[in-house]
């Protein structure tokens, strides 16, 4: 079963950037490879887990998929970049 957003880019896009680009071959006309959607949870939100399943609820209903849960590996606080930021030379 194809993708909605495929279809479309199949049927509607690929044929008006074959006119407007003057493309005589169809594997001229680019491809989307990759869509990544993201999303950011901040850390003060009073009830973490039920945001977290919100989320991912939210990118189901967009993408059609099931979210891959990836957390952060190294967290940065504001003032450590605020501070490297001042050391800087100007």
């Amino acid at each position: 079963m194809q993708a909605e957003l495929y279809r479309d880019y199949k049927d509607r896009v690929v044929p008006a950037l074959r006119e407007k680009l003057g493309y005589k071959n169809l594997l001229q006309v680019p491809k989307v490879d990759k869509v990544v959607v993201n999303t950011c949870i901040p850390a003060h939100v009073s009830d973490l887990k039920q945001a977290l399943e919100d989320a991912k609820k939210e990118l189901a209903v967009i993408t059609g998929q099931k979210p891959a849960e990836t957390k952060a590996k190294k967290s940065i606080s504001i003032s450590s970049c605020a501070k490297a930021r001042r050391s800087a030379p100007k």
